[in-house]
């Protein structure tokens, strides 16, 4: 009667150890499931981040195209009012044109360094 109890605890243990091992083998594979799964996913968000900063740096860069272009027309706008006044040939003209549009040009012109 021992002898058989005994032989049914070992197969019993022998049982739970043959499921201990498939469990942690299945645990194992998962593990390694989930580190790929990281692994890929950390990828894909560097290729984001990296694609966010190429596009903030476009931004950048167009926005101070933008500025220059600007800059310019500005520029453009004043000098074809400045020779409109001048090609007029008035005095009265051409003051009024630097206390308007140039005020620290005309100050620069009264008070020289």
């Amino acid at each position: 009667m021992e002898l058989e109890q005994s032989r049914d605890e070992q197969q019993t243990i022998k049982h739970r150890a043959d499921e201990l091992d498939r469990t942690c083998r299945n645990t194992d594979a998962e593990k390694e499931t989930l580190k790929s799964t990281i692994e890929s996913m950390e990828r894909a968000l560097e290729q984001k981040e990296a694609k966010i900063e190429r596009s903030l740096k476009d931004m950048v860069s167009l926005k101070e195209d933008m500025d220059r272009r600007l800059f310019d027309k500005d520029e453009e706008l004043q000098n074809m009012r400045y020779a409109k006044i001048t090609s007029t040939g008035t005095s009265l003209g051409l003051i009024n044109y630097h206390v308007r549009l140039c005020p620290n040009k005309l100050v620069a012109k009264i008070l020289p360094n």
